[in-house]
């Protein structure tokens, strides 16, 4: 259960007056609108804001939007533990796995977004300058100051951040919470009870497995958030945490019976890898031998890239040409012994980078950025800069 805070005033929320008929038709069309605002902006990474392509791509976001404020006079979208409310209602199962709402919930998280307001009056100017802003790295966002005054200082006036906001309303939720954060705890330091596994407590919210493997990961806290970096040892030692934590997962994985909850046990555990500092995953993907067996039998390695959100995507593609570039400089100080080693791990991990960049709406962006930086070349480049420019042509 959810309530309403207005940061300006406390005006009565009636959404919940709508007819279901009309909740459901609005919750078809912000579904087509988020998929139309994550195409624009993997479009934006691309071509010019003025261009016939983002002028084509902004029209069907427009078109979307007004349908929307056809039916009501605004739209908000809140980001709650991880899940998307539309006017503090859910999404339905289905719609909230679809990789463009997975995508957009992480777009907010990275950029300290709670609530997201579209009000009548909106202009496809507005939504232009609205969707440039969210195509940059959030790094780069945030260096540029606080996102509401950009946002005026680009003239948009009918598009509010952090307007409203909702939240969980019981103490019982509350508890719930805690005491299945305290079992995940447990679980991570392998001191689970034959009672704890058989409670459906602990597998019954994704979103807090989500939280406490992150937190693992991190050492601390789920607030540092992707895109980070940090220096080499702090990456090194947070890639040597995410293989502890992915082969404990494994094991607790195999631990539980019930389908339903290991299911809600895989997408928590995807989930917090999605999240997870593109920089520690290009460092884990090139020495955590185990933990990526791990994540093959788990059958979820793939998963972790195709719902990677495009800023985290395009970064962990900066990270792999990082690597590149570092082999490059130290080659001829590794002892021969080691050097076909260290070649392999980096040639796989640009291997499976393009494996399934090719299954992505970027995949054009990454194989243009891998040719600019040197990693592919001749008629290797030319055959996936082909097979991209196919790929977007059928999209």
């Amino acid at each position: 259960m959810f309530f309403f805070l207005s940061t300006t005033d406390y005006e009565l929320d009636e959404s919940h007056l709508q007819s279901s008929s009309v909740q459901a038709e609005i919750s078809k069309i912000t579904v087509d609108f988020i998929t139309s605002m994550r195409a624009t902006v993997v479009s934006l990474g691309m071509y010019p804001p003025g261009s016939k392509t983002i002028e084509n791509a902004v029209e069907k976001v427009s078109s979307h939007l007004n349908r929307i404020l056809a039916l009501q006079k605004s739209c908000t979208f809140s980001e709650v533990n991880g899940l998307l409310l539309i006017d503090g209602k859910q999404l339905d199962e289905r719609d909230r796995k679809k990789e463009p709402v997975v995508d957009f919930i992480a777009s907010m998280i990275e950029r300290n977004i709670q609530s997201l307001t579209f009000n009548s009056g909106t202009t496809s100017k507005e939504l232009v300058q609205y969707l440039f802003l969210m195509s940059k790295k959030p790094k780069d966002l945030q260096s540029a100051g606080p996102l509401p005054q950009q946002m005026s200082d680009a003239g948009i006036e009918h598009i509010q951040l952090n307007e409203r906001i909702y939240v969980a309303t019981t103490h019982e939720e509350q508890e719930e919470a805690k005491a299945r954060e305290e079992l995940l705890a447990k679980m991570m330091q392998g001191e689970l009870s034959a009672e704890d596994l058989s409670s459906g407590d602990l597998f019954s919210d994704k979103e807090q497995i989500r939280k406490l493997l992150r937190q693992y990961i991190e050492g601390s806290s789920d607030e540092a958030g992707p895109g980070g970096g940090g220096d080499e040892s702090t990456t090194r030692e947070k890639a040597s945490r995410l293989a502890d934590m992915i082969e404990r997962s494994a094991q607790m994985l195999n631990s539980i019976e019930n389908p339903e909850h290991r299911q809600t046990f895989k997408d928590g555990l995807v989930q917090s890898l999605v999240e997870t500092d593109p920089a520690v995953l290009a460092k884990f993907f090139m020495y955590g031998e185990q933990g990526i067996k791990k994540l093959e039998e788990m059958g979820i390695e793939e998963q972790i890239f195709l719902k990677m959100s495009h800023q985290n995507f395009m970064q962990y593609t900066e990270y792999v040409i990082g690597e590149v570039e570092d082999l490059k400089r130290r080659l001829d100080t590794i002892p021969p012994e080691d050097r076909a080693e260290e070649v392999n791990r980096v040639k796989t991990l640009v291997s499976n980078l393009l494996k399934y960049a090719k299954e992505r709406d970027d995949f054009l962006m990454v194989v243009e950025r891998l040719k600019l930086a040197g990693v592919i070349k001749g008629k290797v480049a030319e055959q996936m800069e082909e097979q991209a420019r196919k790929n977007a042509e059928a999209a």
